[in-house]
């Protein structure tokens, strides 16, 4: 599963990208989609040229006639399954809403518009924002400040809370302000914020 997750990125969509999608399926289901895009019309027209070749072969007459209207419909099948993958790409872009369920959709399949958040859409503005990034890694690259998850445990590892911080401040002696009884932290920076500063 460690390949797979190489391949992508987990997928925050829907209403203020509350929804994750994590990057194993984001993965598998574009490769299975396009897999299915580019491999079923390849496969049929292949198919195809041996249904013909075998009727050349064979030197008949009606045999060569009916592989080739059978190899002119497969191509046709051919051309219409790849367009209806393009096809439902381009409904995907005009209905696929930033905020909204198709949003999903989009982005699951596309990878278009994962960069871009509902605030950023609704400010009708173009220009970015540290909100816009949603992993530590994309959040630096445009010098913004990641604030991971800062979790705290007490002396029998039960949780007690947590926050948003800087991971510098994620130590027992600035989490012992908030909470009492705090004889760990743990740091994620797989999930948190982006911010200005």
């Amino acid at each position: 599963m460690n390949f797979i997750n190489f391949l992508a990125e987990s997928v925050f969509c829907g209403p203020n990208n509350e929804i994750e999608i994590a990057g194993e399926i984001v993965s598998i289901v574009r490769v299975v989609y396009n897999g299915i895009k580019i491999g079923v019309p390849i496969i049929l027209i292949i198919v195809g040229m041996i249904g013909m070749g075998k009727a050349i072969t064979s030197q008949k007459e009606d045999d060569i006639k009916k592989a080739q209207s059978t190899l002119v419909k497969q191509a046709i099948a051919a051309v219409i399954v790849f367009l209806m993958f393009y096809l439902v790409q381009l409904l995907m872009g005009v209905i696929g809403e930033t905020g909204s369920n198709w949003d999903c959709v989009k982005k699951l399949l596309t990878n278009k518009g994962n960069e871009t958040s509902e605030s950023g859409k609704n400010s009708g503005s173009q220009s970015e924002q540290a909100g816009d990034y949603n992993t530590k890694s994309s959040c630096e690259n445009k010098n913004y400040v990641w604030y991971g998850q800062c979790i705290a445990y007490d002396s029998h590892g039960k949780v007690i809370g947590s926050g948003n911080v800087k991971e510098e401040n994620c130590n027992v002696a600035e989490v012992s302000n908030n909470y009492s009884n705090v004889s760990n932290v743990n740091f994620s920076s797989t999930t948190g914020e982006c911010r200005n500063s």
